[in-house]
């Protein structure tokens, strides 16, 4: 009876191809789908620091025109902006003109 043990051949069921085929499609399917969303991902994450980089320039100006404004409510910063852009001068005072000599 021990020989009937010893001489049994054990049975492995055969995987078949078309097992191994879906397999490998399902694996590629899936790396290609990763690649993809990784892709996106990098994307989706320029476009985040590119849209920061925005809001805070344009949160610096915002700063810079709340200055300004402020500044506008001042006589000194408005006679100092009528002087330097406007050239203009309080009454009695005669304007320099400065003019660069030609050779």
């Amino acid at each position: 009876m021990s020989e009937d043990r010893g001489s049994r051949v054990s049975y492995k069921p055969k995987t078949p191809v078309w097992f191994y085929v879906i397999l490998a499609a399902i694996l590629i399917g899936s790396g290609y789908t990763f690649a993809q969303q990784q892709v996106l991902l990098n994307s989706i994450e320029a476009d985040t620091i590119s849209a920061q980089e925005k809001f805070q320039l344009a949160k610096d100006d915002n700063a810079a025109l709340l200055e300004e404004k402020e500044n506008l409510q001042k006589p000194e910063y408005i006679e100092k902006i009528a002087r330097e852009e406007l050239g203009m001068t309080r009454e009695g005072e005669l304007p320099y003109i400065y003019t660069k000599e030609k050779k």
